[in-house]
């Protein structure tokens, strides 16, 4: 809210740059005020920085009735309109002050810039019909300037660009420390990113109202000050493809102690329909709101209030507008968001931007494979989508010296198979990892490749290549295994054994063991018939067995 305080001099009247000690002043006195009406508005840049002003922020200097003095903030939304906070022009919720009370410059970068003979002549003040001084709701006003401003106005946003975690940001002249009612002569800005209405009807019950209202920042150290009432809420502030969301309304009486603020929403509500209804504008209809990456779509610009509309289009969101004309264009949608604007200038040289978000909805590709696939079968990789977009999937399993590959059409292939080549011979279960990759359209659910187990089709095989008495007392066996695991060699006359010997094996390498015999045992193979038997058994799962026998010599 402005300061509502006694000055002796009315710094339009001076003729002379205002000086931000004079700001100052007004700004400290705006800080005693004690009606819950000012207590409400006290909303000001605190931990700020300094920018060079994008050519829309404005400064606003109110003499109200009485000889008190107010500093606001605002906007220049049309080449004709400057926007700003209704209670800025109706202190105490009383009358709306004259229009030749209010004194506008556009496009300072420093308050003390500022000059009678600068000064933009409004001629006329709107106050939104809605507004309500109790709670705040509909506090927007919009100024109209008796001749057009030559600096290019702020585009409005759109409500898709106000959702929880927004990096908004706010501009001022006001307060930049709340202890000694500092100011700052340099436009400030302060991050104030945008929160979740909870946070606000929780800290300012009865008074926040989602539908019209922001809620942004309550970083400690970090807030709207007195002074910039009415100011921007905007994305991305100091790029040319600057957005306005809302205006700074109301918060804590104590600047940056971590409370968010609470500012009018600009892009939907109330403050959407006061704002149609009052300035030029135009708008953006795009042909779809969730395109398809990679894709095409039409937007089309429809105006109110401006007479003999032409219109000029910034599609890359580079801020320069002349990409393309005419009311509807072609706008190529890549893999990630955009920001699209359009200008709308009539032919009495009044005109407004409008500027839209549009964030290409990827098709997401999950892929699902068995846990196990035998060798000669093929590998079913089953695909689920969501999304409008289409495109193409490859996958490959690779491994172990295996390889096969495959495509598919997204959505309507619903799944990929791959045939591994069955080599004939037989392997421990091998793990195959499958790759996937997908057109540019698509997006897929995990970058980590899928993985089988592939179980081998063949037969394992054991061989005993030697069986024979290294001693009087032990028989030596040579085994060539077929993979890891367990063998078990039984010394055996016909069906009963006579000594048994179990070893771990490693790999296919042939593996020599000796099995030991008693006396008894020994006495009995030397009567001859002895065979040795050998059984192995895999260590892998699923689990693989194989036998051999060899007469003993």
């Amino acid at each position: 809210m402005p300061g509502a305080i006694v000055v002796a001099v009315r710094w339009r009247d001076m003729g002379t740059p205002l000086r931000a000690a004079a700001i100052a002043t007004t700004i400290a006195a705006a800080l005693a005020m004690t009606t819950a009406a000012a207590a409400a508005a006290s909303n000001r840049v605190v931990g700020g920085s300094s920018l060079a002003n994008p050519g829309w922020a404005a400064l606003l200097n109110i003499d109200y009735p009485g000889g008190d003095v107010g500093l606001c903030g605002g906007e220049l939304v049309a080449s004709a309109w400057v926007l700003t906070a209704a209670h800025c022009v109706m202190p105490d919720g009383g009358s709306v002050v004259s229009p030749d009370a209010i004194g506008a410059w556009v496009g300072l970068d420093r308050a003390s810039q500022a000059t009678n003979a600068d000064a933009q002549v409004v001629d006329r003040v709107v106050v939104d019909p809605s507004y309500n001084a109790g709670t705040s709701y509909g506090d927007l006003a919009a100024l109209h300037l008796a001749a057009l401003d030559p600096h290019t106005p702020l585009a409005l946003g759109s409500s898709t660009d106000t959702a929880t975690g927004t990096p908004a940001t706010v501009l001022g002249f006001g307060v930049t420390n709340v202890v000694f009612d500092q100011t700052s002569d340099a436009l400030q800005q302060v991050a104030a990113p945008i929160l979740d209405g909870v946070t606000c009807s929780g800290a300012y019950a009865g008074s926040y109202d989602p539908t019209t209202m922001i809620c942004a920042g309550g970083v400690r150290g970090q807030d709207s000050c007195n002074g910039d009432s009415g100011g921007p809420l905007a994305f991305a502030p100091s790029s040319p493809a600057a957005e306005l969301l809302g205006t700074v309304d109301y918060g804590s009486q104590n600047c940056g102690d971590g409370s968010p603020a609470v500012y009018q929403r600009v892009t939907a509500g109330a403050g959407a329909t006061f704002l149609a209804a009052t300035l030029p504008t135009v708008g953006i209809a795009p042909s779809t709101t969730a395109p398809p990456k990679q894709s095409t779509i039409t937007a089309t610009a429809a105006t109110a209030g401006i007479t003999g509309p032409s219109y000029s289009w910034d599609l890359d969101g580079n801020g320069s507008y002349g990409d393309a004309t005419g009311p509807s264009v072609s706008i190529p949608i890549g893999p990630s968001a955009v920001s699209v604007g359009v200008r709308a200038t009539g032919s009495d040289g009044d005109g407004a931007a409008r500027r839209i978000t549009i964030a290409p909805q990827s098709t997401t590709v999950s892929a699902t494979v068995p846990s196990h696939v035998t060798e000669g079968h093929t590998v079913l990789v089953t695909l689920a989508t969501s999304g409008p977009g289409s495109g193409t999937v490859a996958a490959r399993a690779t491994g172990h010296g295996l390889s096969a590959s495959a495509t598919a059409a997204v959505p309507a292939g619903r799944s990929l198979s791959l045939r591994l080549p069955n080599d004939h011979v037989w392997h421990a279960p091998r793990r195959i990892q499958i790759a996937l990759a997908g057109t540019a359209q698509l997006t897929l659910a995990s970058a980590a490749p899928l993985t089988t187990t592939f179980v081998d089709n063949d037969k394992p095989r054991l061989r005993i290549t030697k069986a024979r008495r290294s001693t009087s007392r032990q028989v030596a066996v040579t085994s060539k295994p077929p993979g890891t695991g367990t063998v078990t060699l039984r010394v055996m006359r016909g069906t009963r054994t006579l000594a048994r010997h179990a070893f771990r094996v490693t790999g296919t390498t042939p593996r020599g063991a000796h099995v030991s015999l008693t006396a008894a045992e020994a006495r009995s193979v030397s009567r001859g018939h002895a065979t040795v038997h050998a059984s192995w058994r895999s260590s892998s799962s699923p689990v693989a067995t194989a036998t051999a026998a060899r007469k003993l010599r």
